[in-house]
């Protein structure tokens, strides 16, 4: 299993960087959203960084609105059961 905490090498190598290019644009990555040092635990939330990727690359947004959709398809369906057991339920009494 992964770390969940990671080195600045290990933050760069996600990236596709070198630990210099991440050291060096750290503060401008920060001022987009990019995740701060956890200075506690000493090292990035490696989710939180795998996130923000996602994000700048537009993927979250794909899939939060496909889990939107899946949520409104299950919505009707449990809406839709909900009248057909009222319809039963008149029609038994």
């Amino acid at each position: 299993m992964d770390p969940v905490i990671v080195p600045a090498r290990a933050v760069a190598r996600i990236m596709g960087r070198s630990a210099a290019w991440f050291y060096g644009h750290r503060t401008a990555l920060e001022k987009h959203g990019f995740p701060m040092k956890d200075r506690l635990l000493g090292g990035w939330h490696r989710p939180a960084v795998e996130a923000w990727l996602a994000k700048r690359a537009g993927t979250v947004e794909s899939l939060t609105l496909e889990a939107e959709r899946q949520a409104g398809r299950e919505g009707i369906h449990a809406q839709a059961a909900r009248r057909r057991h009222a319809v039963r339920h008149r029609q038994a009494g």
